[in-house]
C-alpha cells in the first residue's frame, strides 16, 4: 500500500473554500477502485492548516488519482486559495494495525 501524507495552508478568509475543494476530492476519490482512505483533517492548534491522509492500494492506483482531472483541478484553484504549494509526502505501508493490515510494499 502506499499512502499520501498532504499539509495545505489557506490564505487568510480561504478556508472553506478549501473546505469545499477538499469535499469534492473526497467524493471523488471514493469512486476510485484503488483508494482505501481518503482523509481530510484541521490542524487542531492551526485551523487553516489541512492534513490530508491518503491510502493507496499500490503505486499505480496512487499515480492514477494524482492524474485524474479532479486533481488537478483541485491544484489549479490551490494556487489561489493557498499561501504556498501542498506539502507533499508519499510512503510505502512497513507495518500496520486497522487499515491495510497485512498489506506491505505498495
Amino acid at each position: 500500500m502506499i499512502s499520501l501524507h498532504v499539509e495545505l495552508v489557506a490564505r487568510e478568509g480561504a478556508e472553506n473554500d478549501v473546505a469545499k475543494v477538499l469535499a469534492g476530492l473526497r467524493a471523488e476519490t471514493a469512486g476510485e477502485a484503488g483508494s482505501v482512505v481518503y482523509a481530510v483533517h484541521r490542524k487542531v492548534d492551526a485551523p487553516r492548516v489541512f492534513l490530508l491522509y491518503e491510502l493507496y492500494r499500490d503505486r499505480a492506483a496512487c499515480e492514477a488519482h494524482l492524474a485524474t482531472a479532479a486533481v488537478t483541478s483541485a491544484l489549479r484553484r490551490f494556487s489561489e486559495l493557498l499561501e504556498g504549494p501542498p506539502r507533499i509526502s508519499m510512503g510505502a505501508l512497513e507495518e500496520a494495525h486497522g487499515v491495510g493490515e497485512g498489506a506491505k510494499h505498495g
